[in-house]
């Protein structure tokens, strides 16, 4: 324990690295230079969180995944063990993102969006059961309360809509909301990302 939170083994801790009270560092954990952790943060074991990111209190990073340049997680955000987030990514409160989900550089959810990694709910029966989280690709913006199924993929700067129940990988810059999420029409041209 260093001051006020706890710092695991083989920590290794880049220059101007902010860690709040009440957080909790795993062991093997690798934060980079000028990353901010938040007050009751806990980072798992072989966690990566690279330069400037932002980790707010009481999120919760699980072991072996990985938080690119840049990003931003918001209080009370969840992320499973093995999960990849991008640079540049912003998470917003009470997120909570599957194992095995990767998020590309750019990817926006909004408040309470939930990724799954599975369609059949096992627990305490036995029968197999496929884990695999979606994959989200660049620069797509989630809304807040969307909840994404497992094993698809949500296409480049595709905007799903609040409330949204995403079943079926979507097409690059499409808009869709609903229950089951269906196409709507293409994001407006304004809303893109300006890419010579």
């Amino acid at each position: 324990m260093i001051g006020e939170y706890i710092l695991g083994n083989n920590a290794k801790i880049a220059k101007h690295v902010s860690i709040a009270r009440g957080a909790i560092i795993g062991n093997n954990v690798n934060l980079g230079k000028n990353v901010t952790i938040g007050y009751g943060a806990i980072i798992g074991d072989n966690v990566v969180i690279r330069a400037n990111a932002q980790i707010d209190a009481h999120v919760k990073i699980d072991r072996y995944s990985k938080v690119g340049y840049g990003s931003h997680l918001f209080p009370n955000v969840f992320v499973d063990p093995k999960c990849i987030i991008g640079n540049n990514v912003a998470m917003y409160h009470f997120s909570n993102v599957a194992k095995g989900t990767i998020l590309e550089d750019n990817v926006f959810l909004g408040t309470r969006v939930t990724i799954v990694n599975t369609r059949r709910i096992s627990h305490g029966r036995n029968f197999p059961v496929s884990v695999r989280g979606p994959l989200i690709k660049w620069g797509a913006r989630i809304g807040a309360n969307a909840t994404i199924l497992p094993d698809i993929v949500i296409e480049t700067e595709c905007l799903i809509g609040a409330g949204a129940v995403v079943t079926k990988s979507t097409r690059a810059k499409w808009i869709y909301y609903g229950n089951p999420a269906r196409a709507i029409k293409p994001v407006p041209k304004e809303e893109l990302y300006d890419i010579p």
